[in-house]
């Protein structure tokens, strides 16, 4: 009795069994072939209306920006180079509000990633906790209108808060510091629920027996949390840190629905100077600024990536 076996010898095996392989080796490699080549290509079809919706509402919006920020008006459309973005560079209220978005968004970003982590720990440690997470998120799903409303009811600048920081610290707050105050703490407020769920999605991929192992070595929490969590948490706080920066731009829709066009000087960011010149129709200086931040936001993303990935090779 011959057991049937596809790897003998073609002489050893019947003509019958020998046409069989030569199928199978034939719906092998075309299968092959088919998870090489075919299903790939077929899963880039998917992606075809959002790359479509990219390359329309970004790429060649970014490209006529350019265009427009080197003209010199909308009615001669000469070419001028440069002159826009000098003009641009020079005004005192670019360099005002670039400074303001600046300084908003590296501490805003700063203060959060920093709570974000410490209250990720303490969800991660003590699972009793795990209400922060869901208390965190509330204020993220809910609409900037609402928001605001409760805002101006809770923390305007004579309320009770700001009026009880103000007899408490009288050497120290003022009631022109509230506006810039609040706003920290209502970017804080909204979207620290975001940066504690990113740093627990990072906390529980961490295999728990090198934990484990350090406990055994006599480690306790706060030696795990700095010296072993944080070093192996480097990807998710460079994700967590480009989320929370994209998020601090976007906080110029609450400065414009609680101050309109013209916020305090202190809240005067670089989508107000952007916004005033739509207004305006100076489309050349509005894409000149566009252009300047976009290349500055860049720049800003590889360098922080390029750290992040110095800092894993070592």
């Amino acid at each position: 009795m011959h057991m049937k076996n596809d790897f003998l010898e073609p002489s050893v095996l019947h003509q019958g069994q020998q046409v069989t392989i030569r199928k199978k080796k034939r719906r092998y490699f075309s299968n092959n072939c088919a998870d090489r080549w075919l299903y790939p290509k077929r899963d880039l079809l998917y992606l075809v209306p959002q790359l479509s919706g990219f390359l329309l509402f970004y790429v060649y919006a970014f490209i006529v920006a350019l265009r427009y920020s080197m003209l010199d008006n909308n009615a001669r459309m000469a070419f001028v180079g440069i002159k826009h973005y000098m003009d641009v560079i020079n005004n005192p209220y670019y360099q005002l509000a670039l400074m303001n978005t600046i300084k908003f968004s590296f501490l805003s970003v700063l203060i959060s990633l920093v709570i974000g982590y410490v209250l990720a720990l303490l969800v991660f440690w003590h699972s009793a906790f795990r209400w922060v997470t869901n208390l965190g998120m509330l204020a993220f799903f809910l609409p900037s209108s609402a928001l605001m409303m409760i805002w101006r009811i809770l923390m305007s600048q004579h309320g009770t808060i700001a009026n009880a920081l103000y007899v408490l610290l009288p050497n120290v707050f003022s009631l022109n510091m509230w506006p810039e105050f609040s706003l920290y703490a209502f970017f804080i407020w909204r979207y620290l629920g975001v940066s504690i769920l990113i740093y627990l999605s990072g906390l529980f991929r961490i295999e728990y027996h090198i934990i484990e192992a350090a406990r055994l070595e006599g480690a306790g929490s706060w030696l795990i949390s700095r010296s072993i969590l944080l070093p192996l948490l480097t990807r998710t706080s460079m994700f967590n840190l480009v989320f929370m920066t994209v998020f601090s731009l976007r906080m110029f829709r609450e400065v414009y629905l609680l101050y309109g066009a013209y916020p305090p000087q202190n809240l005067y960011f670089v989508q107000h100077y952007l916004s005033n010149h739509f207004a305006r129709l100076n489309y050349q200086r509005l894409s000149a600024a566009a252009v300047l931040l976009a290349a500055f936001l860049s720049m800003l993303f590889m360098l922080i990536i390029h750290a992040f990935q110095k800092r894993e090779q070592l």
